[in-house]
């Protein structure tokens, strides 16, 4: 969201969007200096600038270009790591669980998450999780260690 509304002020594009005016109401302002000094405050942790996030979701639903490149880019990079993942393990068939609070608390990210496993990997089942991701992990790797042992 920063780096957005950051890139758009840097590139000249339009200086209002929902996303800059959701911004500019949770921080106090939308200018670059407002954004540095968010930032580089002293005790600011990785966990408050992902807490914007929420600011997506309304910005998206509005068709605010900037919200809608995020959610794509999100989206388009969490299919090539499942696409890598499964290619690396043989996996075209995975059953595999949408986590993670990017993808739990952001329905448009989600949604073009979604589409793009069903466009590009169609043989892989979303499902919901039986386990917490180290349990699955653990199971993935049995399954995958039991085909290889009985072919």
């Amino acid at each position: 969201v920063l780096r957005a509304v950051v890139r758009a002020d840097l590139l000249g594009a339009v200086a209002r969007s929902d996303l800059r005016e959701a911004l500019r109401a949770e921080l106090g302002g939308a200018e670059r200096e407002d954004i540095v000094a968010f930032v580089y405050r002293q005790g600011r942790e990785k966990a408050d600038i992902a807490r914007l996030s929420h600011l997506l979701a309304p910005a998206y639903a509005l068709g605010d270009g900037a919200a809608r490149a995020i959610a794509r880019r999100a989206a388009e990079e969490l299919c090539a790591l499942l696409e890598a993942v499964t290619g690396r393990l043989s996996m075209p068939d995975a059953r595999t669980a949408l986590l993670g609070s990017i993808l739990n608390r952001c329905e448009p990210v989600r949604r073009e998450t979604t589409e793009r496993i069903h466009k590009r990997l169609p043989r892989v089942r979303l499902c919901q999780p039986a386990a917490d991701a180290a349990t699955g992990a653990a199971l993935m790797a049995r399954e995958k260690w039991e085909d290889e042992t009985h072919a």
